[in-house]
């Protein structure tokens, strides 16, 4: 009977805490960095939603101004072999390694994904705010794509999106789109771009397209040079440009298909 009431009291108040200090917007737990959001106590990551795990492994700030970095610094760290960040995530990240046990982490990953906007730049709050502050917040907001095109990449998250491919490489292909256009945008008017590259996006869809069994794709790989585009984030704009029109074709030949 002693050990029951102490385990109640116990659960109660781990959901007390959780409550308190693991809202995903108001993250309070030992945060001393901008990277302490990716580890997280248990207890609370089992208690999440879906979206706040994302949130938290995603770029941007809390509700209480505190900046998060978001995942894609793995990637990053290693870019020639970016299946080494990955593996280094999972080991470091209790918010990573339960966001691909959830059944539903591709469609929310995906969702959130598809709702960036990538004209939808932050600029300057108030006059008094620095230029290298607004920045910040900028690099931040690019940065979401890399972090949720970085989720898309795992193999839990590809698993779930079999027989789905060609929906997830159209909103990859628009958000590509997207960020080329409005970086056209700005260099025309003589500003200085806000996202450098799409190469996290490219492989993405070298993944997907594989697992679809695109021919294409299939074929492509064959040539030893551009197997890294499996592998690594290294990859020269061609390389790029030609994962992408492969993605195009594939996207209009699923369309004929009745």
């Amino acid at each position: 009977m002693l050990k029951s009431r102490w385990l109640l009291l116990a659960g109660v108040g781990g959901m007390f805490l959780f409550w308190r200090v693991c809202d995903a917007d108001t993250v309070r737990w030992k945060r001393v960095g901008p990277y302490d959001d990716l580890n997280v106590p248990e207890i609370a990551v089992s208690l999440m939603t879906t979206e706040d795990l994302v949130t938290l492994l995603v770029a941007g700030e809390s509700a209480d101004g505190a900046q998060r970095f978001g995942c894609r610094a793995h990637i990053w760290l290693y870019p020639e072999k970016i299946e080494i960040g990955f593996t280094t995530l999972r080991d470091n990240s209790s918010v990573f390694r339960e966001l691909l046990r959830r059944k539903d982490a591709a469609e929310v990953i995906l969702r959130k994904y598809a709702q960036l906007d990538a004209r939808a730049v932050p600029g300057k709050r108030t006059a008094e705010e620095s230029d290298n502050e607004v920045l910040v917040r900028q690099g931040l907001y690019a940065g979401m794509f890399d972090d949720l095109e970085t989720l898309l990449c795992q193999k839990e998250v590809l698993e779930q999106l079999r027989g789905k491919e060609p929906v997830a490489v159209r909103v990859i292909l628009q958000k590509i789109e997207d960020r080329r256009g409005y970086t056209r945008e700005l260099m025309k008017s003589n500003r200085s771009p806000i996202y450098s590259t799409q190469s996290v996006a490219v492989v993405a869809l070298c993944r997907l397209l594989t697992q679809a069994g695109f021919q294409e794709m299939k074929r492509w790989l064959e040539k030893k040079e551009n197997m890294r585009c499996l592998t690594s984030v290294l990859i020269s704009d061609e390389q790029a440009d030609e994962v992408i029109r492969m993605a195009e074709r594939m996207v209009k030949a699923e369309q004929r298909q009745p």
